[in-house]
């Protein structure tokens, strides 16, 4: 997904993780250059599938970013996708 209505109250961000067991990751939320959320995760599995949400006001319009980090804070993914009013 790359955009969202912001009608929409909550959105999820989902993680299919890999040869990590024994790691630990972070789903870091970010809107404007400020973190507003982080989720951590303990891999317990070769495969590890994990989630997490984020409530989302309806006046937080514009770009926001999803990290995933690892033990050691270094970036594994960025996803990024626009919340803003629907077209039309």
């Amino acid at each position: 997904m790359t955009e969202a209505d912001n009608s929409l109250g909550k959105i999820y961000f989902f993680t299919n993780i890999r040869n990590l067991t024994g790691d630990k990751i972070t789903h870091r939320w970010i809107y404007k250059d400020k973190v507003k959320a982080e989720i951590n995760f303990n891999i317990k599995g070769k495969r590890w599938r994990v989630w997490s949400s984020k409530n989302l006001w309806h006046t937080w319009t514009g770009q926001w970013k999803v990290e995933v980090l690892n033990q050691h804070n270094q970036v594994l993914l960025t996803k990024i996708f626009k919340f803003g009013q629907k077209d039309g």
